[in-house]
């Protein structure tokens, strides 16, 4: 597939049928909120993600606010949804808003799109997730974040902020969000993430030679996530969690703190999270008892969508441990139901 794309050769017909429907909720968001609600009968939430990223033109950056805003004002219809997503790429050229500067009028159309999102966001009663980004424009990203957060957060957590923890600099930078949720009194939007770009982003560092800002280990990645899921539930009292997570001991983590703290299972200031088609045994385990969780659903024409599905590709190809323990647990349920039909039928 790979070697398809770099021949500029038509592809759509190989991924729709097969890792399309394994990894989107269709091309439209009225597909995907229809998928949406086949989870809710599961007791499993939604978040629609128009998965396109990376545009180069203000046609195009127009074109993805129109759509962020009619997926926003649907899912509100629909009675389902609870949060929406953008991706800061999307909307702006971001490489160049070099500076925040006030006369960047990048940044400024970066702002007012922004902005239009989170108030119709608020009128439609959603919450916003800002997806992260590369760490070249992530300080952007944080800036310009944290500026609404203080704006808008006040009452609850409409704005959230996306932290990657396989960068180095997120565990002081999380420490940062509380300090200043707590200094400026709003409620400060966390959703947490081990990382998606970490090839690329040590490929970058050495070509542009300057330190990785990633750590250089997975078990550094694994420690600060779970430490950081420890100091959000800490000061819950100003933060809410979204625990983008398929790593079952991070979930097993999150589901002791919350015990151990005396939070209610279904405490909408923690929140579970996972991508659609992926880690479907630790989602419904979680909303079966009891938990808030939510699956990302990506949409987008499928030749939007590739570059979006060649890394749930690769992340799925790392995780092959996991994926045969998947199978394993699949195996089991079939077995279990085969027994219920058996007992059905002696009946």
């Amino acid at each position: 597939m790979s070697f398809f794309r770099k021949m500029r050769l038509p592809i759509s017909w190989l991924f729709r049928n097969t890792i399309f429907v394994q990894y989107c909720g269709g091309e439209t968001i009225e597909q995907c909120i229809h998928t949406a609600k086949e989870m809710s009968l599961w007791g499993v939430g939604s978040l629609p993600d128009y998965s396109v990223e990376m545009q180069t033109s203000n046609t195009a950056y127009a074109n993805t606010l129109q759509e962020v805003l009619k997926a926003i004002k649907l899912s509100s219809q629909s009675g389902i949804i609870q949060f929406c997503v953008f991706k800061p790429t999307a909307l702006a050229n971001l490489d160049l808003i070099t500076e925040l500067d006030n006369d960047n009028r990048d940044l400024q159309h970066f702002e007012f799109r922004f902005t239009l999102i989170v108030e119709a966001a608020i009128a439609a009663g959603l919450s916003v997730l800002v997806d992260a980004e590369d760490f070249q424009y992530q300080h952007i990203v944080d800036r310009v974040t944290e500026n609404m957060m203080r704006k808008y957060n006040k009452q609850r957590a409409v704005v959230f902020n996306t932290l990657q923890m396989y960068l180095s600099n997120r565990p002081a930078y999380l420490q940062h969000l509380i300090e200043d949720s707590a200094k400026y009194g709003y409620v400060a939007g966390i959703k947490l993430v081990r990382g998606a770009y970490l090839e690329k982003e040590r490929a970058r560092a050495k070509a542009m030679n300057y330190p990785s800002p990633v750590f250089g280990t997975k078990e550094e990645t694994d420690s600060a996530f779970n430490n950081a899921l420890e100091v959000i539930v800490d000061n819950i009292g100003h933060l809410v969690l979204f625990a983008g997570t398929h790593n079952e001991t991070s979930c097993s983590l999150l589901v002791d703190i919350i015990e151990k703290k005396g939070l209610a299972k279904n405490d909408k200031r923690v929140y579970f999270a996972q991508l659609y088609g992926m880690a479907d045994h630790i989602s419904n385990l979680l909303a079966n008892d009891g938990f808030n969780v939510i699956k990302y659903i990506p949409y987008g024409k499928v030749s939007e969508v590739i570059p979006y599905m060649m890394r749930r590709i690769e992340e799925n190809s790392s995780v092959s441990k996991q994926s045969k323990r998947e199978i394993e647990l699949i195996k089991i349920e079939l077995n279990r139901r085969r027994g219920e039909k058996k007992y059905d039928n002696k009946q």
